[in-house]
């Protein structure tokens, strides 16, 4: 009985951790508001092109990290993605590949 009830108190932790009541991961909390979203835009008036992209890194409630990806024409709600990552590293490098790729497109950062 005594294993049950520390899992529960070890779950509590995890579930405060979560949801921002206490900073024991310091790396996780540096990580989480050190990534900024990045909006990007792309605008063709011969082509009638005005489009918006946009990439984000978030956590997970799981401990994976995902990566959202907002892209369509400006003025629209456009479409979503999201692509789930082991780790904040991996999601790091898959948003940097993204905005990489945009950028050779021809999206300027907004």
């Amino acid at each position: 009985m005594a294993s049950h009830q520390h899992s529960e108190s070890k779950g509590l932790q995890r579930f405060r951790m979560l949801i921002g009541l206490t900073t024991s991961n310091k790396s996780f909390w540096q990580w989480r508001f050190s990534m900024t979203p990045g909006h990007f835009c792309k605008h063709d008036p011969e082509r009638n092109m005005a489009r918006f992209y946009r990439v984000d890194v978030a956590p997970t409630l799981f401990g994976e990290v995902s990566v959202v990806r907002s892209w369509g024409r400006i003025g629209t709600a456009g479409r979503t993605a999201f692509e789930t990552c082991p780790t904040s590293e991996t999601a790091e490098i898959a948003a940097a590949k993204t905005i990489c790729a945009k950028l050779k497109r021809g999206y300027l950062a907004k």
